[in-house]
């Protein structure tokens, strides 16, 4: 297919020219005009322009095809009304040429191809789609043909926002009044926590005033059960001497300490300066260590009957100093420790021992009135003799037994 630049108004032109007023192109016959006549010029210019564009088509065609002859011309159009036209055709082209139209009264009319093929496109029912447009009018024509589907679509984009809108909403909603609920259920226990601590601070407060209570009823019974199982697992030659709590043995233990350093430290101080300052002499305090025992005096006697029970201290273990009689020289301490043995596996006692030389340093007074007995007893049953021992017995229950560790969550996470 190609497209011809001859036009109708060529036939038109000569038809005015030949003055033929009121006339038309059916009233001619092409085969009577003269060889110089306007209408067989303008049929040599249309014979013209279709070889020019069968042999440009056949230029740009592939090989195939462009061998082929041109098997029929088919005339429509106006200027196709030119009788004897076809047929001036035929000879020039030597193919045959027919009339294209549609039929009206049984006869083909050429001048109604145009309005019938676009009547046909206009009521789709052409088989192909073919229009004359321009191709911005037909982009435009296309995209008002699409505004009703535009809209439609914008409209179910909006339904769509505001649906969506409504159901964040309606979630935002449901999610505050939980949130809501659940403030209120944490403001609730915020408050039972409160009291819930309250509780416990006046718990505790009460516990640690039993503590001293507790500890001093249980005193009698353990030191009664001390003194049960040293004399049921004591061997016959072991005697006791000594039964305290660690606490008093500690205490008299510092005390004398304390005093044994403060006699050396007084002798050197006496030799070194042997002639003291006025009022210190004869033991007299100066100004400053008088000041020191005013303000502790004063801390003493402020509340002598005070007795916190966070302060109170009682004891967790027992001391046992005595006797026993001497071994050979590398089994000093046999008897001593088949006892010690014996009180660890009775379970009333946790890791019971010899306590050593140096942690008793102190606490001489224990077995000095036992050394000239001693002494007799060595004299009067000849090479026997006995060698004294100190032990540590820490309770395996306590006074009061610490409170149990929570359960942990299952999972590994509280709530």
């Amino acid at each position: 297919m190609a497209s011809l630049l001859f036009a109708g108004e060529r036939f038109e032109q000569a038809l005015a020219a030949k003055d033929h007023q009121g006339g038309s192109l059916a009233e001619i016959n092409l085969a009577e005009e003269a060889p110089h006549s306007p209408f067989i010029a303008a049929a040599r210019l249309l014979e013209n322009e279709i070889h020019a564009t069968v042999e440009h088509w056949r230029n740009q065609e592939v090989p195939e095809l462009s061998d082929k002859p041109i098997e029929k011309v088919l005339l429509c159009g106006g200027a196709s009304r030119l009788n004897g036209l076809a047929e001036w055709l035929q000879n020039r082209l030597e193919c045959p040429v027919e009339h294209l139209g549609p039929q009206l009264d049984g006869k083909i009319r050429p001048e109604l191809t145009v309005a019938y093929g676009l009547a046909l496109q206009g009521a789709s029912c052409a088989p192909l789609k073919l229009t004359l447009l321009p191709q911005d009018t037909r982009w435009r024509k296309k995209r008002l043909e699409r505004v009703p589907f535009l809209a439609v679509a914008l409209l179910l984009f909006a339904l769509a926002g505001f649906g969506l809108e409504l159901a964040c909403w309606r979630r935002g909603a449901e999610v505050l009044a939980k949130l809501t609920t659940v403030n209120s259920q944490l403001d609730q226990c915020g408050l039972l926590v409160s009291r819930l601590e309250s509780t416990r601070a006046t718990l505790q407060s009460q516990e640690s005033k039993l503590v001293p209570l507790v500890a001093a009823g249980n005193q009698a019974n353990r030191i009664a059960m001390v003194i049960a199982e040293l004399g049921r697992t004591r061997g016959d030659n072991d005697w006791l001497v000594y039964l305290g709590d660690e606490m008093s043995f500690q205490a008299t233990r510092a005390a004398a300490i304390a005093q044994r350093t403060q006699r050396k430290t007084t002798s050197a101080s006496a030799i070194q300066s042997p002639a003291a300052a006025p009022g210190a002499m004869f033991g007299t305090p100066t100004a400053a260590a008088k000041a020191g025992q005013t303000a502790n005096a004063l801390l003493a006697t402020e509340f002598p009957n005070r007795c916190l029970p966070a302060e109170s201290k009682y004891t967790e273990a027992f001391i046992a100093a005595g006797y026993t009689q001497r071994q050979e020289e590398e089994q000093v301490y046999e008897s001593v420790r088949e006892l010690v043995q014996t009180l660890n596996q009775n379970g009333r006692f946790d890791r019971v021992d010899i306590l050593p030389e140096v942690d008793c340093d102190g606490r001489e007074d224990i077995f000095a009135p036992w050394l000239d007995y001693n002494k007799r007893l060595a004299a009067q049953n000849g090479p026997v003799s006995y060698r004294n021992f100190t032990i540590r017995m820490p309770f395996a229950e306590r006074h009061v037994r610490p409170p149990m560790p929570p359960a942990p969550k299952k999972g590994g996470r509280r709530k």
